[in-house]
């Protein structure tokens, strides 16, 4: 009877360290997928002002001219 304690408990024992390490490891696995996406949307909101700032150079170039765009871009 001893035995077959002893048995269950060091499966057991055996089964919640397995548990333990997995759910680590698709901790950090949710992790570094969070950060990858913060990552992923904040190129994306840079993407998007630089497309907004082409195409208001694009614009104003189709409406006033090229003296227009030329200051733009030197910041004057």
């Amino acid at each position: 009877m001893k035995s077959l304690i002893q048995n269950n408990l060091s499966y057991s024992d055996r089964s919640y360290k397995e548990l333990l390490a997995k759910c680590n490891q698709l901790g950090r696995g949710e992790a570094q997928s969070s950060e990858k996406l913060e990552k992923a949307l904040e190129k994306i909101e840079k993407l998007k002002v630089c497309v907004l700032v082409f195409l208001s150079i694009f614009f104003v170039s189709s409406i006033s001219g090229s003296y227009y765009v030329y200051s733009m871009t030197r910041n004057e």
